[in-house]
């Protein structure tokens, strides 16, 4: 159960960090 929860933490954490740098990119 806690290994599901910190593999959705870190796919989640991935994703905002690429969203992130997008916008980075856009501007």
């Amino acid at each position: 159960m806690i290994g599901s929860i910190s593999l959705f933490f870190k796919y989640h954490f991935s994703h905002i960090v690429v969203s992130f740098v997008l916008i980075q990119k856009k501007k």
